[in-house]
């Protein structure tokens, strides 16, 4: 590859500036469901859940 090109790339990764978060819902086999649909809807739910009570906290 052409080194000026090469710079050009570079120098264009470096001024952007993205923000990353993870988010984590969780569910347990048999006390949660007992299948992949099941386990998977309850985990989304708890995870809207805390990321709702965490927005509220840093509202406080």
């Amino acid at each position: 590859m052409n080194d000026t090109i090469k710079n050009e790339l570079n120098n264009y990764g470096e001024s952007i500036k993205q923000e990353v978060t993870l988010s984590i819902g969780y569910s347990i086999y048999l006390q949660d469901g007992q299948n992949n649909s099941d386990l998977l809807s309850i985990a989304d739910k708890i995870m809207y859940k805390v990321k709702s009570i965490m927005k509220e906290v840093s509202l406080s």
